[in-house]
Order: structure tokens, then C-alpha cells, then sequence
């Protein structure tokens, strides 16, 4: 593995540059299936290595090519601001999906506790992911109870990380709570099968509220004259 010495050195814009005059920088070795140059940059938030790599070609939301990542989930990961608002001002995709269908809200919502900070950054993975969580659904409010390609929500991704943080932040945007996936999962079962017991009780009040909206409804219709 490379280490991140010997990785900085090889994405000094200067080498980088230098390299370009022989081979395409854009493009991930063959035997490379889970990143690529740009991806490499921004995971250890290499700003001036990344903007080289764009002016070369490189396409901000190009996927690996395994399919599993792509720039903005790696600046995610490193909890790096300044690589995810650098990725905003060239272009990258809020929507966009990985193979799994899960979008930048899915990673952000359980990506917490298994953030990574890269050198020269100081956030905390918590509040950093919900900070971002809060940035992105308020610009794509459709990705804030958006399925993936396993029918997991956000609120649900968080959940099976144990991200309590990454839940309550979903729950007060107005996840749903109340959705069930395919196989019959819901949201409160799985906060107690995942010991997320601390979510629970805002589960359970925000359901009695939409209980309750709805009986309101009900009455006030023509299915609910009986009240």
C-alpha cells in the first residue's frame, strides 16, 4: 500500500504536470478497481493535485470502476470541507449514485463513525457528516427518504451503522419514520435490533404525531363522519 508520504509526493501538481506529457493522469491503473487519480487527491483533500487533474480531463463525478465510490464520497469520508465545497464549484452531482444506488446522503448518514480525517483537517466525523447531511438535503430534498438498490433510506443507512448522530440529524429534516422496506423492515425495529436505543423514543413520538395528523384528517373527510 502506498503510504501518504510517498502518495503526496506523486500528487505534487509539479510531478503531476510532468507526468501528463507521457501518460493520460485522468485515468486509474489497470489493475485499479476502487479509485482513480482524482479520488486519490481528495481523499487526502490534495486540492491543487485535484485542480490539475480537472484542467487534464478528469470528470468530477466519474465513478471507479468497481462502481462503489467516486470523489465526493471520498471527500466525505476524509471529513475535508473545503475538498466538498471544491467538488460543488466544479460541478459534482448531489444525485449521483454509486452501483448500490447509494447516494451522497446514504454515505453521509453512516459514514460518522467510520470517518477517517485526512492530514489538515480538524472536523469531528459527527459534525461534519451532519452538517453536510443538513447542506444536501436542503439543495436535493428528494434524497432525504430516497431508496438504494438494498431499499434502504438514509434514516435506515444510519441505523444499521449505529450513527446516532447521523439518524437524529435525519429525524429532525422529517425522515420518515414510518416507511417499511420490501422485506418488511422498519425503522423501530431496527433502532432496538441495533441497540440505537437512544432514537427510539423520537421514532415512536414523531409516529403518534402522523397518527394522530391522520386521524385528524380522517375526521374532517367524508370516510370520517363518525367523528
Amino acid at each position: 500500500m502506498i503510504s501518504d508520504s510517498a502518495c503526496a509526493n506523486v500528487l505534487q501538481p509539479e510531478v503531476l504536470h510532468a507526468i501528463a506529457s507521457a501518460v493520460d493522469i485522468t485515468k486509474a491503473g489497470s489493475l485499479e478497481e476502487g479509485t482513480t487519480p482524482l479520488i486519490a487527491a481528495l481523499q487526502r483533500s490534495f486540492l491543487r493535485a485535484a485542480q490539475v487533474l480537472l484542467d487534464a480531463g478528469a470528470d468530477v463525478n466519474a465513478l471507479s470502476k468497481d462502481g462503489m465510490t467516486w470523489p465526493l464520497a471520498a471527500a466525505a469520508h476524509s471529513t475535508a470541507d473545503a475538498g466538498m465545497v471544491w467538488l460543488l464549484g466544479h460541478g459534482e452531482l448531489l444525485t449521483l449514485a454509486n452501483r448500490n444506488g447509494a447516494a451522497p446522503a446514504h454515505l453521509l448518514a453512516a459514514a460518522g463513525p467510520g470517518c477517517k480525517p485526512s492530514a489538515g483537517t480538524s472536523a469531528e466525523p459527527a459534525k461534519f457528516c451532519c452538517r453536510w447531511l443538513r447542506r444536501i438535503i436542503a439543495t436535493e430534498p428528494s434524497l432525504l427518504d430516497a431508496r438504494d438498490e438494498t431499499d434502504q433510506t438514509p434514516l435506515l443507512a444510519a441505523v444499521l451503522a449505529a450513527s446516532e448522530t447521523g439518524a437524529a440529524t435525519l429525524l429532525e429534516l422529517g425522515a420518515d419514520v414510518g416507511l417499511v422496506t420490501t422485506t418488511g423492515g422498519t425503522v423501530l425495529c431496527r433502532s432496538c435490533g441495533y441497540d440505537l436505543l437512544s432514537i427510539v423514543p423520537r421514532c415512536c413520538r414523531r409516529a403518534h404525531r402522523r397518527l394522530a395528523r391522520l386521524q385528524q384528517l380522517l375526521c374532517h373527510s367524508d370516510v370520517g363522519n363518525i367523528c
